[in-house]
């Protein structure tokens, strides 16, 4: 019982622990997501032209957020996970992400920056909006790409109707949405890809890790359940042997009674006829006076 309200007390402080730490970790990943955007920005600009190079930055990135987040690869999330789909197309997902109830989320990390570049390291303004229109095209085509894999379709995994499609840096993404808001309209109509900068993504991992407690925490509270339903049948259990106990004991106690009865009770009872048979000369070693357990019988033995 000690152990079950202790289990009992741990998940209230544990939720409340929870709940206190929640704020602080929502600003350091605001902190997080800023060092990340600056960083991301320099090594973009040196990753320029190159989209085979950039592609592996961007899974790199990903990553690293993942594991900066406390997310492990193979118990939280998978990597370069290739499927085929009801479509006989194979499918390669860049993250997998693992979520309660047998449920998965694939993420992409591949979008192109070339354009954004161009916008950053501009001489004037024609070139600037040029590349900010290539900018716009180019994740608006990548997004029309991710739509038309139908990863919700991959064999061994229950995955929504939807990919997130991570944009690292977070100025590549708010300039985009800024500059053309049509994007943003286009973007958020489709439902089957959801485009999200890098502090995004970041919060949506945070809000996937409290979907993880929660669950943990309706695990443990199923099992209290059903350690004290177990708990109050063995007690049940214990009271009706313990009744029956009782009950034996009694019928114990009156067979007692009618034996000692038999013994010493009434004419010719078993103690005064053996004493008789002493006083009639009878040889015996041992005086059933001198035993301290019959005495007392033997004395009412005589009276009778």
């Amino acid at each position: 019982m000690a152990g079950y309200m202790k289990a009992i007390q741990d998940a209230k402080e544990a939720d409340i622990k929870r709940a206190s730490k929640l704020g602080e970790r929502v600003d350091n990943v605001s902190k997080l997501g800023m060092s990340l955007s600056e960083e991301t920005r320099e090594l973009t600009l040196a990753l320029r032209g190159d989209s085979q190079a950039q592609g592996a930055w961007g899974e790199v990135v990903v990553e690293n957020l993942l594991q900066s987040m406390g997310f492990v690869e193979g118990r939280d999330y998978i990597r370069q996970e290739s499927e085929t789909g009801e479509d006989r197309r194979r499918k390669v997902a860049d993250f997998i992400l693992k979520l309660p109830d047998n449920r998965h989320v694939v993420i992409d990390s591949k979008v192109s920056l070339t354009a954004y570049t161009d916008y950053v390291s501009a001489e004037d303004e024609d070139s600037s909006a040029s590349a900010m229109k290539a900018h716009c095209r180019s994740i608006k085509i990548h997004a029309e790409k991710l739509a038309s894999k139908n990863y919700e379709q991959m064999d061994g995994f229950n995955t929504p109707d939807f990919v997130l499609m991570v944009v690292p840096l977070e100025g590549a993404f708010i300039d985009a949405m800024r500059s053309d808001p049509s994007l943003y309209e286009d973007l958020v109509e489709d439902r089957r890809v959801k485009v999200v900068s890098g502090t995004s993504f970041m919060l949506t991992l945070l809000l996937i890790q409290e979907l993880w407690k929660r669950e943990n925490q309706s695990r443990n509270q199923i099992e209290l359940m059903e350690r004290g339903g177990h708990l109050h049948d063995k007690v049940v259990i214990f009271l009706e042997s313990f009744t029956t106990i009782g009950f034996e004991l009694g019928q114990a106690k009156a067979a007692y009674d009618e034996a000692e009865t038999q013994l010493s009770s009434g004419t010719g009872n078993v103690i005064r006829q053996t004493e008789m048979l002493r006083e009639l000369g009878a040889k015996v070693k041992k005086d059933l006076r001198n035993k301290s357990g019959v005495r007392k019988l033997a004395q009412e033995a005589e009276e009778e």
